[in-house]
């Protein structure tokens, strides 16, 4: 039924024809029992999609635009979803209670995560008229709490399915990067401990860290209070104890030996590959978010530094190199470059080809940028990288190894003595 009225109502709307039967109907359900309001986020939902695709043709076909005839008319549709949210917000509130009643649903979790769905259209959509998006303003902490609480299980069915939970995270994350001062405001404490189930990790951090920028982001807009400052911390006190569980797990030992035998692009990615991932954009971006956080980022390497397994030590080298250079961008070949380059020094002979190639990538990053700290230390290294270079089990490793030689090589000055230039 609902693949029909959206064909229908698609129809109307194209040709100039609000057809508001079908809208007072859609209000109508809208405070109607769950299979009514069911009933209206899937219609929604098909209206969402469909201007996605409709958005995605249009810009890959930019030059045929011309020929596309009425009935894929992209414009037309988003402007006939954009026409519904409006009518049934405007009839009473209609849109909101239905999004409000089914969020808080969370036993219906398709109807929760379809409305959470409509909800980050309404917030962050490019064309939402800004009546609306302030009207839904007030949802904010409805989200928040749902996701904090402990009523809304991550299943996943498959791999096809996403998570309820994961839904209403990336949710989060675009509704605090579009609304920022929205979700400055829902003075949930909560929402500095995100849920981090296993399979929803990288979403959580992600959110996390959009709601951080979203905090700073207010508090440079507006008269910053204590109040913020404090909420702004804690929240960066969160995104970096993530950041730094997350690296003393990640990766595995299951793909080492693939990993290090083909190239970056050939390297098919795994649910560990992108939780390092996660883990080191927010790394990169909490280094920019002033001392507070850098000294909590120099915290957490301490304490990965203490661990006894190899991830620890991987991710504490990448952070190190994170961390040295957002140094760098102030103080040139500050303390934080030296740090690295000595740990990275340090480790170029552990036993785990990842350690190994993250310290030669430590070193490589510095001197591509322009740092000369590596090159104060490569006397102790020279024999390290040579036999990297020439006898290391993984191809990665060798790679890298010459990549670093012909850094050095090419800097100034030079450190490399003439019979290593034959």
């Amino acid at each position: 039924m609902a693949d029909a009225a959206t064909v229908a109502a698609n129809l109307q709307f194209s040709h100039g024809h609000v057809w508001p039967e079908f809208c007072l109907l859609l209000a109508r359900f809208c405070r109607g029992d769950r299979l009514e309001r069911t009933t209206v986020l899937l219609i929604l939902e098909h209206f969402s999609d469909e201007t996605e695709l409709a958005d995605d043709f249009r810009e890959a076909c930019d030059d045929m635009l011309c020929t596309i005839s009425d009935g894929f008319d992209g414009h037309a549709r988003k402007q006939s979803f954009l026409a519904i949210l409006a009518i049934l917000e405007d009839h009473g509130s209609a849109l909101h209670y239905l999004l409000a009643t089914s969020l808080q649903d969370v036993e219906d979790q398709t109807g929760s995560a379809a409305a959470a769905h409509i909800y980050s259209r309404c917030v962050a959509d490019v064309g939402i008229p800004m009546r609306l998006k302030e009207s839904m303003r007030d949802l904010a902490p409805i989200i928040a709490t749902i996701v904090c609480g402990e009523n809304l299980v991550a299943n996943i069915v498959g791999r096809t399915l996403a998570a309820p939970k994961e839904v209403f995270l990336h949710t989060i994350a675009l509704a605090a990067r579009a609304d920022p001062i929205a979700w400055l405001s829902t003075s949930n404490p909560a929402l500095a401990s995100l849920p981090v189930e296993e399979q929803i990790r990288g979403a959580a951090l992600t959110a996390l860290m959009e709601l951080a920028d979203a905090t700073f982001a207010s508090i440079t807009e507006t008269a910053c209070n204590p109040e913020v400052q404090c909420e702004a911390q804690e929240l960066l006190t969160h995104a970096v104890a993530s950041v730094s569980g997350l690296l003393a797990e990640v990766p595995s030992d299951d793909n080492t030996d693939k990993w290090a035998e083909i190239s970056d692009e050939d390297l098919p990615g795994t649910e560990h590959d992108a939780l390092l991932d996660h883990a080191l954009d927010a790394a990169g971006r909490l280094v920019q978010r002033g001392d507070f956080a850098f000294a909590g980022l120099q915290a957490a390497i301490m304490q990965l530094k203490a661990c006894r397994c190899w991830q620890a030590i991987h991710g504490m080298l990448l952070v190190q190199l994170r961390v040295a250079c957002g140094d760098a961008a102030g103080n040139g070949d500050g303390v934080a470059a030296q740090e690295a380059a000595s740990a990275a020094l340090h480790h170029m002979g552990h036993m785990h080809p990842r350690v190994r190639w993250a310290a030669l990538e430590v070193w490589a990053r510095l001197l591509a940028g322009g740092s000369h700290a590596p090159l104060a230390l490569f006397d102790g290294a020279l024999d390290a990288l040579v036999m990297a270079a020439a006898n290391d089990q993984y191809m990665r490793v060798r790679r890298r190894s010459l990549l670093v030689l012909m850094l050095v090589s090419n800097s100034s000055p030079c450190p490399v003595t003439a019979p290593m230039q034959m």
